[in-house]
């Protein structure tokens, strides 16, 4: 008699044994289950935002004897570019190129044009910018020299040019610090707009130009 308890006892244990080895883990409660982690892809942040600097609806007189240049074509009401402007600002080889001074003007930023012709001395107008840099009738370049009256000034600058109609569309340009004669930190530009319009130009995201950009 006590030999078959303790078979049924040995039986009992080597069954459960069984189980355990060939039977799958209790599933637990929909309440208790361990929430499962999709992975995320790293995001990509794009080279430019579309987003809008504030645009001044006027434009205050640099003051002094300036002569304000008009543009040679209509441009829409809807587009309120910065005034273009020449005559010296006591900086030595540019005293001929026609300038805009970047909003705010207390980020002392100011752009010098030089795809601005000579001829405007006479005509008192200008050719606004063109798209691809350069003008296809006589290959000149859009060539802006950017100069900002600043203490400390860094190796590189960034231009960022916004679409005003769409903001989506954008581009973006880093520019290098270039040594000159000329005071405050020098940072020569061709600048290469993608399409024809009203685009934003701001420079390290501090200044802006409003353009009136022209191309086919």
């Amino acid at each position: 008699m006590r030999s078959r308890t303790v078979l049924s006892t040995m039986l009992g244990v080597l069954l459960l044994l069984g189980t355990a080895c060939s039977g799958s883990a209790p599933a637990l409660p929909q309440s208790t289950k361990p929430s499962v982690t999709t992975p995320q892809g790293t995001p990509t942040a794009s080279s430019t935002s579309g987003a809008l600097l504030p645009v001044p609806t006027t434009h205050p007189s640099p003051g002094g004897h300036f002569l304000q240049l008009q543009p040679d074509v209509a441009v829409p009401a809807t587009c309120p570019v910065n005034p273009v402007y020449a005559g010296t600002l006591g900086k030595s080889g540019v005293e001929d190129v026609p300038w805009i001074r970047a909003d705010p003007l207390s980020a002392q930023v100011t752009a010098f044009l030089f795809f601005v012709e000579p001829t405007y001395q006479h005509t008192h107008t200008y050719q606004p910018l063109h798209t691809g840099g350069r003008y296809p009738d006589d290959g000149r370049n859009t060539k802006i020299l950017w100069i900002v009256d600043a203490s400390t000034s860094p190796a590189t600058a960034t231009i960022t040019g916004v679409k005003v109609s769409s903001p989506h569309q954008t581009f973006q340009q880093t520019l290098t610090l270039a040594g000159s004669a000329t005071p405050g930190a020098n940072y020569p530009s061709i600048v290469n707009v993608p399409t024809p319009g009203c685009w934003q130009i701001q420079f390290n995201r501090a200044a802006s130009i409003i353009f009136w950009v022209i191309g086919k």
